[in-house]
């Protein structure tokens, strides 16, 4: 039962995944996103905030990612939000159930 609930997500989540994969590549390569500093640097936290993205970038079909240091997480992070809200909309206005 398990495997045709994997099987659910991950068709309904294959349009969201395409549009992130666009944004994904039309990133320029060599790239670096500005470490934020402050309140936000404890290694343990940044180590579970990693964690927790990639796997929903997982479960979304992404494949594996893994990330190693501020940089570009932020990019990574705000691209895949941006398809996810731009999947949302289209299904909100296209959604004939």
């Amino acid at each position: 039962m398990r495997e045709l609930e994997n099987i659910r997500l991950s068709s309904d989540l294959k349009p969201v995944s395409d549009a992130f994969q666009q944004e994904f590549s039309a990133r320029p390569r060599g790239r670096q996103v500005t470490m934020i500093t402050g309140k936000i640097n404890d290694d343990a936290l940044f180590r579970i905030f990693c964690h927790g993205f990639e796997k929903t970038a997982e479960l979304c079909g992404l494949g594996a990612l893994k990330f190693s240091g501020f940089t570009d997480v932020y990019s990574y992070m705000w691209k895949f939000l941006r398809a996810l809200l731009v999947q949302n909309e289209y299904r909100t206005v296209n959604d004939t159930r």
